[in-house]
């Protein structure tokens, strides 16, 4: 998955947009929904 996103990166035509990232409220965001679902596996 991470050598995926890494080649979509580098790509002109991108399948997955990851600027939404650059935003620090939004990455914290995500962080901490994932560390939570982590938790009630």
């Amino acid at each position: 998955m991470i050598v995926s996103l890494v080649v979509n990166n580098k790509s002109d035509n991108k399948l997955v947009d990851l600027s939404a990232f650059s935003c620090v409220q939004y990455s914290l965001t995500i962080s901490m929904g994932v560390l939570i679902s982590l938790i009630f596996i």
